[in-house]
């Protein structure tokens, strides 16, 4: 099945990873999981709440123009996500900044600290396809909004 997505993906489909029920994959197999379907080499980092900012240079949000696809994204929204490391700056399309912090008290506790570029959701050109990553675990409003963006769902 990964091969047939693999190649789905290269012929210019787009394939997310995430949604409810994210969380039940081992983190050890995601990165696997991630490499198989699309030769990404992103990693985990970890498991937060936090907010995420939309980064607005990303190529397939700069291709959409002044279209209703990009006008329902939000700037910013708070979600518990498993978020990435090692995504290239221009795979990123919702990351923590210097403005983030840990929004769960009881990660607070544990001395839990968001670093720059965590991410919440990713996406990268894999032939003529993409293939992304949405992290939410809880399938906040905003995630669902980037995951019909990323699936190329008109609202």
């Amino acid at each position: 099945m990964r091969a047939s997505l693999r190649t789905y993906v290269e012929q210019g489909g787009r394939v997310v990873v995430g949604g409810p029920g994210i969380n039940h994959l081992k983190m050890d197999e995601i990165p696997r999981l991630l490499s198989s379907l699309g030769g990404v080499s992103w990693q985990v980092e970890g498991y937060h709440r936090t907010t995420h900012y939309l980064n607005p240079a990303h190529p397939l949000y700069a291709a959409e123009g002044d279209s209703a696809a990009r006008a329902a994204l939000p700037a910013s929204y708070s979600c518990k996500a498993i978020v990435l490391k090692n995504v290239d700056p221009g795979e990123m399309v919702y990351r923590s900044t210097g403005d983030s912090g840990v929004e769960s008290l009881a990660m607070a506790m544990h001395g839990g600290k968001v670093a720059s570029d965590e991410v919440a959701v990713a996406t990268a050109k894999v032939g003529e396809g993409w293939l992304s990553w949405v992290g939410d675990v809880n399938q906040e409003a905003g995630s669902t909004a980037a995951m019909l963006f990323l699936l190329g769902v008109k609202r």
